[in-house]
């Protein structure tokens, strides 16, 4: 697996991911996870300053690209560079 892989592996069910710092939190048990700072390729935020859209790159040449709606929520995806 490369990084984007484990990360995504590693925050999925998560409360709060912040992919530029580099870690997970999980609310109502207190777990964290710390995980490899991402590079920030691209943000888009709304009017309300949520990120709607964000691509991270890591040393492996791997990159996550995080996407959030209203309607669905937010979802983390590996992109293939």
């Amino acid at each position: 697996m490369n990084t984007a892989q484990t990360i995504i592996a590693t925050v999925t069910g998560a409360d709060a991911v912040t992919l530029q710092y580099g870690y997970a939190q999980w609310q109502f048990t207190g777990r964290r996870e710390v995980f490899e700072v991402g590079h920030v390729v691209r943000e888009k935020r709304n009017r309300n300053g949520r990120c709607t859209l964000m691509e991270c790159s890591y040393a492996d040449g791997s990159r996550i690209r995080f996407t959030w709606s209203e309607s669905a929520g937010g979802r983390f995806t590996a992109v293939t560079p």
